[in-house]
């Protein structure tokens, strides 16, 4: 059992189900993260409080398998996460997210939390709501944690095997399936993991068909191998399936002119952050420290990012310009080349946009680029937040922008930030956000 992740189930005899299925899997389910308790819920029939729930946990256990590659491997497709019930539930693109990813979502009749599981790029990040789910019971308490793959698919997988268990000799198809599937993934060889593990990450359930049909399927199992390589990882988390061939196209024709690699053992970053702090802090720490390096007064604009890298690393950023990237996630590419530079590949861009491309591009050259060269994407995942954070800071560092607006700012400030450290108007007030400065509309 994982120590970080306790999924709790004792069986209890419920002789009022209906469903033979449900009175065989009806119990006590309790989950902690790290401790912290993910289902206390306040009954207020009962007028109690309590940390486990009286459900039937077959619905959960199938949603499990059945969602078990996207759960482990695929990102959040917004920058937050939302309850259910929440307007963003709207948006079609979120709510079929959260119906791979929120344990709610295996069977909305049932008294469940809002527990999201998902991947950031680098762990399994799990956040859980308090919210008022009917009249007679509220879930209370939210939190957020990081833990290893390992240790989730551990504690999932033990709670399925728990679960099923009490229904193996039940004679029912939905069991059967359920079964079926989960043996076929316990069983799974590595190519076929990896295979799940790239189509997983895309949003897409391997074992469908109509999800992965016969052409994605070749495309995935001819070009997007060693998915946990961060080229590959990159490319599967923000990869549209509809345009994954023109992507590939695009990915692999540079890679065969450019020959990009890893960054080079000669090039001393010199920096380093806990596992323990956020990608966002990572990213303003590294370009603090960057530009704490060149002697560069917080208050000081980059005239050029491409100048700047030169300052920092001792050799170039070479901002390469190809236009045929189709439309999508994917915003360049970045890796070194055999004479030790530091290339950004992509479209052109409106200045604004490029200026902040090539920061982040400097942020993986020196920071992301350990293993393979790498793609600068709209995801959300660790490494992603972290370039863009650094993009920020080191294009319009925080305290000279709070230094100059003191508490509060309007439009007419942005205006006048952006232009000084030639950003656009939404770096600067979301950096000024962040500070916790408020941003009028005049």
């Amino acid at each position: 059992m994982s120590p970080s992740l306790d999924i709790s189930f004792e069986q209890i005899d419920q002789p009022d189900a209906a469903d033979p299925v449900e009175r065989l899997t009806w119990g006590k389910l309790g989950i902690r993260v790290r401790g912290r308790i993910a289902t206390r819920v306040r009954d207020n029939v009962l007028d109690e409080e309590r940390s486990e729930l009286f459900v039937p946990t077959f619905e959960i256990a199938d949603w499990i398998v059945r969602n078990w590659w996207a759960i482990l491997n695929e990102p959040a497709r917004f920058d937050s996460i939302y309850p259910p019930g929440s307007a963003q539930w709207d948006n079609p693109k979120f709510f079929w997210w959260a119906k791979r990813h929120c344990l709610r979502a295996s069977d909305s009749s049932l008294l469940l939390p809002a527990l999201y599981i998902f991947n950031d790029g680098r762990d399994v990040a799990l956040h859980w709501y308090a919210d008022d789910l009917t009249r007679e019971a509220q879930f209370e308490g939210s939190g957020a944690d990081r833990l290893s793959c390992a240790e989730v698919a551990d504690a999932l997988e033990g709670f399925v095997d728990r679960v099923l268990d009490c229904v193996r000799d039940a004679n029912d198809l939905r069991v059967a399936e359920t079964v079926e599937l989960w043996s076929y993934i316990r069983s799974a060889d590595p190519d076929v993991a990896d295979f799940c593990v790239a189509a997983g990450r895309m949003g897409l359930d391997p074992h469908d068909p109509s999800s992965v049909d016969d052409e994605l399927a070749r495309l995935i199992e001819e070009y997007v191998k060693e998915p946990n390589l961060p080229l590959i990882r990159d490319l599967t988390e923000a990869a549209d399936p509809a345009i994954l061939e023109q992507q590939l196209r695009w990915v692999w024709g540079i890679d065969s002119v450019m020959r990009l690699g890893r960054r080079p053992s000669s090039v001393d970053v010199g920096i380093s952050a806990p596992e323990s702090v956020p990608p966002y802090e990572v990213g303003v720490r590294a370009a603090r420290a960057l530009r704490a390096r060149i002697s560069m007064h917080e208050d000081e604009p980059v005239d050029s990012v491409e100048d700047t890298a030169a300052r920092i690393m001792g050799r170039p950023l070479i901002r390469d310009l190809r236009n045929s990237l189709p439309d999508g996630a994917i915003r360049a590419e970045v890796g070194w080349s055999r004479d030790n530079e530091a290339i950004v590949i992509g479209p052109d861009r409106h200045p604004h946009a490029d200026r902040f491309l090539a920061a982040r591009g400097l942020y993986h050259a020196l920071f992301a680029c350990e293993r393979s060269q790498r793609l600068i994407t709209e995801a959300f995942t660790w490494d992603q937040r972290a370039s863009r954070a650094f993009a920020a800071e080191l294009l319009a560092p925080q305290g000279a922008l709070v230094a100059e607006v003191g508490h509060y700012a309007d439009s007419g400030d942005l205006n006048n930030l952006a232009a000084r450290y030639n950003v656009s108007d939404y770096v600067v007030m979301h950096q000024l956000t962040n500070a916790g400065v408020p941003v009028t509309g005049e």
